[in-house]
């Protein structure tokens, strides 16, 4: 009787303990997706957060390829060993990139980060042209949960 009520348990547990698309887990970067129209105006964001907390607001379409990208590092330890096996955190990843960046006008995104007749846009003077990690952005409409799109 104990052996079924085992095999039982262990057949709860593959077919329910390992459902498939779910995940617990917490990302290793948020994420800020900012798109672009024609002319390099912003019509659209979505963020992922560290908690992995999604939203978005604006005109989210994944097929457009005017935008920029940026990760921003959680947090998560960086390890080092020594020869002899011995590992100690040395510090953490919060290195914030731009992992994507297209523009329908042409320009990079050092010109998009210092053109002085840009100097209303996002990312005008900013460190690494990028936000602080992810931001709601202004005039693109109310922000929903979800990646939308």
């Amino acid at each position: 009787m104990n052996r079924t009520r085992y095999l039982l348990a262990a057949l709860l547990l593959v077919c329910f303990g390992a459902l498939p698309g779910v995940s617990l887990a917490l990302p290793q970067f948020a994420r800020a997706v900012i798109y672009f129209d024609a002319n390099d105006n912003i019509i659209g964001n979505q963020n992922l957060y560290c908690n992995n907390v999604r939203e978005h607001a604006g005109n989210i379409d994944v097929a457009n390829a005017y935008r920029v990208e940026f990760e921003y590092g959680c947090g998560d330890p960086i390890v080092s060993c020594d020869a002899l096996g011995v590992c100690s955190t040395v510090g953490h990843n919060t290195v914030d990139s731009v992992a994507y960046f297209r523009s329908a006008t042409g320009r990079t995104i050092n010109n998009y980060c210092t053109d002085p007749t840009y100097p209303g846009g996002p990312f005008f003077n900013k460190k690494d042209c990028s936000l602080p990690a992810p931001s709601e952005l202004s005039g693109i409409g109310a922000y929903s949960s979800g990646f939308g799109g």
